[in-house]
């Protein structure tokens, strides 16, 4: 896939997004996820795409903040998503 092209199921996503997450998923949203310190992006409350950005984005932060006790709490998986 070329840079700038979106994945067929991402533009999927996008064509249903009001049906998927309201007109705009960041007013539902606590504010203090989306402003977050050093956050450098801006999210588009209607995008399901940004929608899963804030949530890839704070799982790798907590993953960052367990470290290696991750693993007490957690079972095995394959880190490669995060």
């Amino acid at each position: 896939m070329r840079r700038g092209q979106q994945h067929p199921l991402l533009v999927m996503l996008e064509r249903d997004a009001s049906k998927i997450v309201g007109p705009d998923w960041s007013a539902k949203v606590n504010k203090n996820l989306l402003e977050s310190p050093g956050r450098r992006r801006k999210y588009d409350g209607k995008l399901v795409q940004d929608l899963l950005r804030v949530i890839r984005n704070k799982v790798r932060v907590q993953l960052q903040l367990m470290g290696p006790c991750l693993s007490l709490f957690l079972p095995p998986f394959d880190k490669s998503w995060v």
